[in-house]
């Protein structure tokens, strides 16, 4: 088994005073700082694990001191026990019902935070507070990682919180006329290391007339094959990966590989690969016959972007919405029948590429690339 500590701050919802503190943590490689984070690792197939942490009372009066643990993510199958007071309590109690009493410039080391993983592996994070019983504001803690995943490499954890294998494949489908996002995937440093990680996007099988970008940290468009380097952390779960893809109304199947890799050593990386699917689910040629929209001009727009437009008096609304690469809504505007045209003013809009899309009835009937260039 082998610990490292990190120490940096986190800001957390559980509030501390900012009056001075009575109470400080340590452990066998030295003092440690209020929010430390522990990482302790061992095998999801081995026993218990623990985490040691002492507390010196640094005041001039005896404190009597309770322990509080907080689940911030468990590792379904788990189990975890901590002692304090003299006490060894279970997974469901989250406060030591006995206090030990510490005497000025006392330190106790009887504090163990237990993690069984009964063949699980992962990270189960938790949060122990000390506080004075007389004065819960006058407190320290720390953040415990357990971690079973000893192997040390860059891993990918899929939509569903399950490690994938590197290379793995992940289907995600949606309509030809709306974008479609492959997302909820992680990737875990499960080194010793800080590691800079860049993410490499490889083709494999596009379908014309469709395009695709990716977001890690940054977005990047759809000329763009390679990220800038993310620093992450040991044990850091960075979860802002997402494939994006644009099928235009192309039906069928692009296939895109993502690789991310230590950019000190390239041949650290794992890999995923994405199979986008557009299917034609919606009768798109009922709405086609309801309205008849031109392409948006000027585009590249400045200010103004216009639409031409016919409309069926059986299409009972209709409106144009504009969105940025990651699907967040910009602009949104009803079209009336009583006109043929409509400005939508995009003056503010950071320049770059957007989507804009038409629904009728609710129902998207299109959905077309506009850039915006001040």
């Amino acid at each position: 088994m082998k610990k490292r500590i990190l120490f940096y701050s986190l800001w957390f919802a559980f509030s501390l005073s900012a009056s001075a503190q009575s109470l400080v943590m340590s452990d066998d490689e030295g003092d440690l700082p209020m929010g430390a984070i522990v990482n302790v690792t061992g095998e999801g197939s081995g026993g218990q694990i623990a985490a040691h942490i002492n507390v010196t009372n640094t005041a001039e009066e005896q404190l009597i001191v309770l322990c509080r643990k907080y689940y911030l993510d468990v590792v379904e199958g788990s189990m975890n026990t901590f002692c304090w007071g003299g006490t060894c309590y279970g997974p469901n109690v989250m406060i030591s019902q006995n206090a030990d009493t510490i005497q000025p410039a006392e330190t106790i080391t009887e504090f163990a935070g237990d993690y069984i993983p009964n063949n699980t592996f992962g990270i189960s994070t938790i949060m122990y507070v000390w506080y004075d019983m007389n004065n819960p504001s006058d407190s320290t803690y720390a953040i415990v990682n357990f971690n079973t995943m000893i192997e040390k490499k860059l891993e990918l954890v899929g939509p569903d919180n399950t490690i994938l294998e590197d290379g793995a494949t992940l289907a995600v489908n949606g309509e030809i006329n709306e974008q479609i996002i492959a997302y909820g995937i992680k990737l875990v440093n499960f080194t010793d290391d800080i590691v800079d990680v860049k993410v490499r996007k490889v083709i494999e099988d596009t379908i014309d007339g469709t395009e695709n970008a990716f977001f890690w940290d940054l977005e990047y468009g759809v000329e763009q094959y390679e990220s800038a380097a993310v620093a992450m952390a040991s044990l850091k779960t960075f979860y802002d990966f997402r494939g994006l893809y644009w099928p235009y109304n192309e039906e069928g199947t692009s296939t895109i590989t993502y690789v991310f890799f230590d950019v000190l050593d390239p041949d650290h990386k794992v890999s995923l690969t994405v199979e986008y699917t557009a299917e034609d689910s919606q009768g798109l040629g009922e709405e086609d016959a309801l309205a008849d929209f031109s392409h948006a001009f000027p585009n590249p727009a400045n200010n103004l972007v216009n639409f031409e437009y016919e409309l069926s008096h059986d299409v009972q609304n209709a409106r144009i919405i504009i969105r940025n690469l990651l699907g967040k809504t910009m602009r949104e505007i009803p079209v009336s029948k009583d006109y043929s045209s409509v400005s939508i003013d995009v003056s503010d809009l950071t320049e770059g590429l957007y989507l804009y899309s038409v629904l009728i009835d609710d129902r998207s009937i299109l959905t077309r690339k506009l850039v915006v260039k001040h």
